[in-house]
């Protein structure tokens, strides 16, 4: 999950992270002024990785959202 955080991080430009230890992560923000600069600052970060760089973001956001989706649904009652 952490590596997903990484590339989010990454593609917005919003926030920095600084790895001081392996179990502390410091990140300091920046305020966004423009969100139309902010969506071609991420598009154009996107459209520079490799393609198998981008899937497998995708894959790995579409895991983390299933995995919470799965967390949220009630369970089924079982029949009598």
């Amino acid at each position: 999950m952490l590596r997903l955080a990484g590339r989010i991080e990454a593609a917005l430009k919003g926030l920095a992270l600084t790895v001081t230890r392996p179990d502390r992560f410091h990140w300091p923000l920046r305020k966004v002024t423009d969100l139309e600069e902010q969506r071609r600052e991420t598009y154009h970060y996107w459209a520079s990785r490799p393609i198998c760089e981008r899937l497998n973001a995708i894959a790995e956001l579409s895991r983390a959202v299933y995995s919470i989706q799965k967390v949220g649904k009630p369970r089924a009652e079982e029949p009598d």
